[in-house]
């Protein structure tokens, strides 16, 4: 990131065969500003809106307004502009790591692991196979349906839930804030077509529209990371995603929760 003046900075373009700016990358550019002004403390929750779709051969400005500095928590205020449009907002609050208290976790789920799971592009619409380009130094494996039990697929009569693993195979070092955001920029990958799971691929106009993130213990993007995906609706052209990512020590390390446009095309 480059700064640009007080708490602004610049994100780069990054090189993409797509004229879109990927949101990933949005999300991820937009915590790393907002990291710059915090010290002491780790993101814990995150809260975007995409307001303007971005042009991705250009940089992006993100302001970063300073909420609230107190002892345990920090917030911020991020907007991204491009062009003069203001593209994303994003609200982060930040949390010291020196509180303690009651502890409680969804258990992970039993699932075969990344060595018997397969490449994540056999299974994403058509027309999203060519965007895996961009993530040559991301590992992505699905797990396949046919090695997961009806109580798995279902669970207590969900949607269709698809588990993923995920690892960084680039040197992402030790830091927290680093790893945060390279989770934000991954998340943004394979959750919204998580709504279309149980539907025959439709001809549908597909782009993010709001996305949030909850960080509920340290991360690590270069370990392998299990993502449960579901979609609890879909509907008026709208599809809600969750996921809840877990490290291989079982533990849930991070919420996700997208809601993204899902609209068939129009024909006139």
């Amino acid at each position: 990131m480059k700064p640009l003046g007080e708490d602004v900075f610049q994100g780069p373009a990054v090189p993409t065969a797509f004229t879109r700016t990927f949101g990933g990358q949005v999300v991820a550019q937009a915590l790393r500003a907002a990291l710059l002004t915090v010290e002491g403390k780790d993101a814990h929750s995150l809260h975007c809106y995409f307001l303007e779709g971005g042009v991705a051969a250009e940089p992006i400005d993100f302001h970063v307004e300073r909420i609230r500095d107190g002892r345990s928590f920090a917030a911020r205020r991020v907007e991204g502009f491009q062009n003069g449009k203001r593209m994303v907002i994003m609200s982060v609050s930040f949390h010291h790591d020196q509180d303690s208290g009651p502890e409680h976790a969804t258990s992970m789920p039993d699932v075969p692991g990344p060595e018997e799971s397969i490449d994540h592009v056999e299974f994403r619409p058509q027309s999203a196979k060519k965007r895996a380009l961009d993530w040559t130094d991301w590992d992505i494996r699905v797990v396949p349906n046919e090695k997961l039990s009806e109580e798995l697929l279902h669970p207590a009569g969900q949607a269709t839930h698809q588990y993923l693993w995920i690892k960084n195979t680039s040197d992402m070092g030790n830091d927290q804030g680093s790893h945060q955001a390279a989770l934000a920029y991954l998340s943004d990958m394979t959750l919204l077509y998580t709504t279309l799971l149980d539907h025959d691929n439709p001809d549908i106009q597909a782009a993010s529209l709001d996305h949030a993130m909850w960080f509920l213990r340290p991360v690590r993007v270069d370990e392998w990371l299990l993502i449960d995906q579901y979609s609890p609706s879909a509907g008026s052209g709208i599809g809600l995603s969750k996921g809840n990512v877990y490290n291989q020590r079982g533990e849930l390390v991070v919420v996700l929760s997208q809601e993204g446009l899902i609209r068939a095309k129009r024909t006139s």
